[in-house]
């Protein structure tokens, strides 16, 4: 029913797999039909779920200088400030 925790989606069997997997036949997000044969009918926006554990600060020199050393973008340029996100939640995580 409308409301309801869980997502459901419903495919149409095909022998090509991702052919089946790239045309759902129906999405139902919260009770509401979203997607109906295969057409956008309801469109929906998610929300962000995101983890803020505890760790130790001191390894992020550490860690950026691993950044800078084997990835294109700087690891400063990774946090996302909350006040970005739109209907966020924090998801508990052990330790905190």
């Amino acid at each position: 029913g409308v409301g309801a925790d869980a997502d459901v989606t419903i495919y149409t069997p095909d022998d090509n797999r991702e052919t089946m997997f790239e045309l759902p036949r129906y999405v139902i997000h919260a009770g509401r039909v979203v997607v109906e044969e295969g057409d956008v009918r309801d469109p929906v926006e998610g929300k962000s779920l995101y983890v803020s554990p505890e760790y130790d600060e001191d390894a992020e020199r550490d860690i950026a200088h691993w950044f800078d050393e084997f990835y294109t973008i700087r690891f400063r340029n990774y946090p996302v400030s909350l006040d970005y996100l739109h209907a966020s939640e924090c998801v508990p995580c052990a330790g905190r």
